[in-house]
């Protein structure tokens, strides 16, 4: 059993949730809760505590988690942008694929005048 590097209560293997920090020289396993708990951060320690590794490791990965968060959050700002603009494409072709085929029926319409003005011109 380990102890869980935000709360200091042992993770067992039956709990809910347990996370496992991703760093492969650290490998410190953290109670869910405890980090949904202090949103990402780490408890301040007292003066006699010294840092660890793990507890380094633990704000690099919490750091990195916030900094993938807000990207995350950019991207889906971007692509509801994008998709806005995708539909406003779609509405200026579906108009302009409409205004082709009037002018190729007007067009029709116009060969069609000709061809018959020309027969009575040969006449």
């Amino acid at each position: 059993m380990v102890s869980c590097p935000i709360c200091g209560q042992t993770v067992a293997r039956e709990d809910k949730k347990p996370l496992t920090c991703p760093i492969t020289t650290c490998q410190a396993i953290f109670h869910g809760n405890a980090l949904t708990r202090t949103k990402g951060s780490i408890p301040a320690r007292s003066a006699s505590q010294q840092p660890t590794a793990s507890d380094a490791a633990s704000q690099l990965l919490m750091t990195a988690i916030r900094d993938l968060t807000a990207e995350v959050k950019g991207l889906k700002f971007t692509l509801d942008a994008n998709a806005s603009e995708a539909k406003e494409l779609k509405t200026t072709l579906e108009k302009q694929t409409n205004i082709t085929f009037e002018n190729a029926d007007k067009l029709n319409a116009i060969e069609t005048l000709l061809e018959t003005q020309n027969s009575r011109w040969k006449e």
